[in-house]
């Protein structure tokens, strides 16, 4: 099983039981009282295919138009973590926020690209041949075009999955 770290386990929320029960690394106390929002990128190897698993659970000011300078070189950081992680080969990365994909903010017309955070910190130059994400209860698959990598969005759970 490789499962990565969501909004509902961000340090608001069920992070304990993310860290104790799902989290790759040696277990910790759950009754410890540190919450590390952002947690380092890991490599998982499945026969062949690499997968590097990023923790996108705390992204902020993802909604907004311009990304935070901050925030966008908290997220450079991990991408360079990333970069020096791939080996030659098929090389997918999971992360809960997709990178790239298209949503409605709001009851407006307006659309949005997301994530534009992670798109200014260096995602489209990640050596990887396919982007994982979810967050956003529904399927989409944006093409590899520009050199960006292939992008499959499957959000399909939750309350907003249910939506007619």
């Amino acid at each position: 099983i490789l499962a990565v770290r969501g909004n509902h386990e961000d340090c608001d929320r069920a992070w304990r039981g993310w860290f104790w029960f799902l989290d790759p690394r040696p277990p910790q106390d759950p009754t410890w009282g540190d919450c590390d929002e952002r947690t380092k990128p890991y490599s998982v190897d499945l026969g062949g295919l690499q997968v590097l698993a990023l923790d996108t659970a705390k992204v902020k000011g993802w909604k907004e138009p311009i990304p935070k300078p901050k925030e966008v070189e908290k997220y450079r950081e991990r991408f360079d973590l990333l970069r020096a992680m791939a080996t030659p080969g098929p090389t997918w990365l999971a992360t809960h926020r997709p990178i790239w994909g298209v949503t409605a903010h709001g009851d407006g017309p307006d659309v949005a690209v997301v994530e534009r955070t992670l798109q200014q910190a260096g995602a489209a130059d990640l050596p990887v041949d396919v982007v994982l994400g979810g967050h956003l209860h529904l399927l989409q698959v944006v093409p590899s075009v520009g050199g960006r990598p292939l992008s499959i969005v499957s959000g399909g759970a939750g309350p907003g999955s249910a939506r007619p």
